[in-house]
């Protein structure tokens, strides 16, 4: 049955380029339809006689709910009927050539997939005695010859001048019988979920009566009622308490959604973009800075982290004389974060491939496959180095390394508390042999300074994105001023001359401002790729510049030195919508991808549209 998809799709474009030869065939029986009559007979006639297509061309068939089994010879058959039957211009037989997709507007402007109508294809069926129903499949041709062509005869087919590839396939939609049972239904994800309405609305409605009657309510048949839950995750009191450091909160949330936010262009960009170019001039504007260059982000949370470890464990010291029971610590750690983790897991293991169906869901609908052999990894938190390929769930690999940190902790935290700055001086000196470790593995590697140039893309994510060792600087900048903050001006303010407090605000903005933006003219047009020195160097000084200067604005906030800027961060709102933020994380992803994948017709791309 392969052999037959090379040649249906490599017909359709012939017939798509040559409309106007056979426009006044077009007409049939009322419909405006794309193929005449004569070029369906020699289609389907062509489907059974040329391999040698087939051999340059990979066709992907999307397998909506189950596997399948195939059958060459009810595939000739069914194939030979609907070409017999587009001869008598039966209309259950011309659905299928009317769902393919067509040679696309914009082709040498990155718009080289052409996916048809994916519902129309799935629901085709025959009013024959013989049943024959549509299967969608999506074929990759390789037009890597024909861009080379092109270009050799000096046609001008890009006006982009950032440095990138040709497009090496063309992929298109196209529809042929399925030999198979009918797909399943998605009757199981809607069983889940109605199931979660089914104890939200009956745990409120218990709730509301208990309350009426003033009788006690059960924690157990409470547990899932908006009204007692709702108040609790957005509680906007602020309390003065010395103990809490208030702009944590904000600076908690702006960070979360702009991890979202990346994660956004991320997932979107594989869709199929009309205007996929535009996304080569987009990386060469300031603005993708905050997406290239996103990962940022993520240091603020090893910060934050690093902080508040040493802050509650110098509470928990300060209330048992130096003691830190360490078993309980981890496993309360464990339960803390492992029931979110678990719950996804488990969706991606059972209802996740039921939540969508398309042209891209084989794309970008793959987290079940990489669950099937990881998912033990993740809820032990090592799949950052034990599946750095295959990661069950893509973001959890910062779980992984947080979880790893907090184990380690008390190594640094248990000195530090006996010590005090005499403790200090190994903590600096783990981390600058860490950010001696980044740099060498740049240099080692060849790795360049964005990964969007980057020919070793996976290979530098393995080696210096997810690994602990890397990210413990500026876990460790944490710690130190949680320290610093605890055991210096807890609950008191330390007095700082106004060109003081001023100073330190501008330098915390510059720094930020050149982690940020600082490398942006090297994505510029007929810019030379930097030294590997260069890259070498910003990745890891980054990172501590970037927690340096967050840890300014924490330490100016919680000293009074914030202004409105500390209003902000501290604002009541936040509190409450830094609760959702852990949950938020670990399943914002498979939202995104299933959204992306289920994805049936071409997209435009946008800052607006990828973005949001």
């Amino acid at each position: 049955m392969m052999e037959h998809f090379g040649v249906l799709a490599v017909a359709l474009l012939i017939a798509t380029v040559g409309a106007q030869d056979t426009s006044s065939n077009y007409l049939l029986t009322g419909h405006s339809t794309p193929l005449a009559s004569s070029f369906a007979h020699q289609f389907f006639t062509l489907a059974s006689q040329s391999a040698e297509l087939a051999n340059r061309t990979n066709t992907q068939v999307i397998q909506t709910y189950e596997d399948r089994t195939y059958d060459d010879e009810l595939c000739d058959r069914d194939i030979n009927l609907i070409r017999d039957s587009i001869n008598n211009l039966e209309e259950w037989a011309l659905e299928f050539p009317d769902t393919w997709g067509r040679l696309p507007m914009g082709l040498f402007w990155g718009h080289t997939i052409s996916m048809g109508q994916y519902e129309e294809c799935v629901a085709a069926s025959s009013t024959h005695t013989t049943e024959i129903r549509g299967q969608y499949c999506l074929a990759s041709l390789n037009i890597t010859t024909f861009y080379q062509s092109v270009k050799k005869r000096g046609e001008e087919f890009s006006r982009i001048s950032y440095k990138q590839t040709d497009p090496e396939v063309f992929e298109l939609g196209i529809c042929v019988p399925k030999t198979c049972s009918a797909a399943k239904t998605e009757k199981l994800l809607n069983i889940f979920f109605s199931l979660i309405i089914f104890f939200m609305v009956a745990s409120s409605v218990y709730d509301y009566i208990q309350t009426r009657k003033g009788a006690p309510k059960k924690p157990l048949l409470i547990a899932f009622s908006v009204l007692t839950n709702a108040p609790k995750i957005f509680t906007v009191k602020k309390v003065n308490n010395p103990n809490v450091i208030h702009c944590l909160n904000g600076l908690r949330c702006f960070s979360m959604m702009w991890v979202v936010f990346g994660h956004g262009y991320m997932t979107f960009y594989d869709l199929p973009h009309i205007n996929k170019n535009k996304f080569y001039t987009w990386v060469q504007t300031p603005y993708s800075m905050l997406v290239q260059n996103g990962s940022l982000c993520v240091d603020t949370f090893f910060f934050m982290s690093g902080l508040l470890m040493c802050w509650g464990a110098f509470r928990e010291m300060e209330r048992t004389k130096g003691k830190l029971n360490i078993p309980m610590m981890y496993f309360h750690r464990y339960i803390r974060l492992t029931p979110v983790v678990a719950v996804v897991v488990l969706y991606i293991m059972s209802l996740y491939k039921y939540s969508g169906a398309g042209p891209m869901w084989f794309k970008l609908g793959t987290q079940d496959k990489r669950c099937a052999d990881t998912w033990w990894a993740t809820l032990i938190y090592v799949q950052n180095y034990a599946f750095p390929y295959s990661i069950c769930i893509s973001q959890s690999w910062y779980l992984a390394v947080d979880t790893q940190l907090y184990f380690l902790s008390p190594l640094f935290l248990i000195p530090l508390w006996k010590w005090g700055k005499k403790a200090l001086v190994p903590i600096v000196i783990v981390l600058i042999l860490c950010l001696g470790g980044t740099f060498a593995t740049f240099m080692l590697n060849d790795f360049t300074l964005f990964r969007v140039q980057d020919d070793h893309v996976d290979l530098r994510q393995r080696l210096t994105y997810y690994p602990t060792h890397t990210r413990i600087p500026t876990w460790l900048i944490g710690v130190i001023f949680g320290y610093f903050l605890f055991t210096r001006n807890r609950g008191r303010q330390i007095p700082m001359s106004k060109p003081l407090v001023l100073t330190g605000w501008f330098v915390a903005f510059g720094t930020m401002l050149a982690c940020m933006w600082g490398p942006y003219w090297r994505i510029l047009p007929d810019t030379p790729d930097s030294p590997l020195i260069e890259g070498a160097f910003f990745e890891p000084l980054s990172r501590t510049s970037w927690a340096l200067a967050i840890g300014w604005i924490v330490w100016a906030c919680y000293n009074g030195h914030g202004g409105l800027v500390n209003d902000f961060l501290s604002w009541g709102f936040f509190t409450g919508f830094s609760r959702l933020c852990y949950c938020m994380y670990v399943i914002h992803r498979i939202v995104q991808l299933v959204n992306a994948a289920r994805l049936q017709t071409d997209t435009h791309f946008s800052n607006y549209d990828d973005g949001m």
